[in-house]
């Protein structure tokens, strides 16, 4: 596959071929998948109350940009060529302008990213490098379709959308042991809040508030193609940068009403008969904790229920 910087062949230039990404990936890029996190205020926490105030109405999402990376070798006819290849390349680097993104393309998309570290490279002798070039990506693109759902309250997955339909292989939870192991986190109490005391001559202590809970889903995906699996995330895209909470559905008992500040990330990526990653996304509790939580839906029981001005249905706690 090539690579391009700025349009010029990176391994015709530069000598730089490339590699495997992050140990576990037969590409050479690591990050261009990810969600970013958010930026500027994410939430609020009341100190007399547990857990947070999410900030989630669509003035308040703000998402920053993304880290990318490119993993390479050098294989040169001695250690001078291989030296004047990376000088080449840093001469090109110090010729940027201040504000000047690089385009970084290839078979998979492009990038408008800038060099965010030092070029690390590991001298493996006789004309031989490796090396990663860490990019930043300050605007990514998060477009994306949100999957069709169907019954909020019946189905296990976000916001009425099954598990198959988000992209996931699994879909039979139990079976694949996902509230056992794949889930961390799910009953967990979170931390006390920070403690706000004066002592003299003792320590002091206050008793707390709990702050937000979060868990964490470390799930896969496998589809028939780098472009199908593509599409997918981007549909996790749309769904989590959507303004308002998330309804979260492990199975008929435990429900969740959640927001996604910190993105996910996306590794392991293996494209060959078919393209594979992992997934890990982590999910902050929107409401106040509580020990024993019972949701249900606002409606009747032959399946009418009252929605918001978008169409989501409402869920009250009892």
């Amino acid at each position: 596959m090539i690579f391009k910087l700025k349009d010029i062949d990176m391994e015709l230039t530069w000598g730089m071929i490339p590699s495997q990404a992050d140990g576990t990936s037969n590409i050479a890029l690591a990050g261009h998948l990810d969600l970013p996190k958010r930026i500027e205020k994410t939430e609020h926490s009341w100190g007399d109350e547990n857990g947070v105030e999410p900030y989630v109405s669509a003035g308040e999402i703000f998402h920053g940009g993304r880290d990318i990376d490119f993993q390479f070798i050098m294989d040169e006819e001695d250690e001078d060529a291989a030296y004047m290849k990376m000088l080449t390349f840093y001469a090109f680097l110090d010729g940027l302008a201040s504000d000047e993104l690089m385009t970084l393309s290839c078979d998979f998309g492009s990038w408008e990213v800038y060099v965010r570290d030092k070029v690390e490279v590991q001298d493996l002798g006789r004309g031989g490098i490796s090396g990663v070039l860490k990019f930043r990506e300050p605007e990514p693109d998060l477009t994306g379709v949100i999957p069709v759902g169907g019954d909020l309250g019946t189905l296990e997955g976000i916001d009425g959308i099954d598990w198959v339909a988000l992209g996931f292989t699994f879909s039979d939870l139990g079976s694949m042991g996902v509230i056992r192991s794949s889930w961390a986190g799910l009953l967990n109490r979170p931390a006390p809040k920070g403690q706000e005391v004066i002592s003299y001559g003792k320590e002091g202590f206050q008793v707390t508030k709990t702050g937000a809970r979060e868990y964490t889903l470390n799930a896969f995906m496998q589809k028939e193609s780098y472009t199908e699996m593509k599409t997918m995330i981007s549909g996790l895209y749309a769904l989590f940068t959507q303004p308002g909470t998330r309804v979260l559905v492990l199975n008929s008992s435990l429900l969740r009403i959640v927001y996604v500040k910190d993105g996910f990330s996306v590794k392991s990526v293996q494209i060959g008969a078919t393209a594979f990653c992992t997934l890990e996304i982590r999910f902050v509790d929107a409401g106040e904790y509580a020990g024993n939580e019972t949701y249900l839906l606002l409606g009747d029981t032959v399946g009418n229920y009252v929605t918001t001005t978008v169409g989501q249905k409402i869920l009250i706690k009892i």
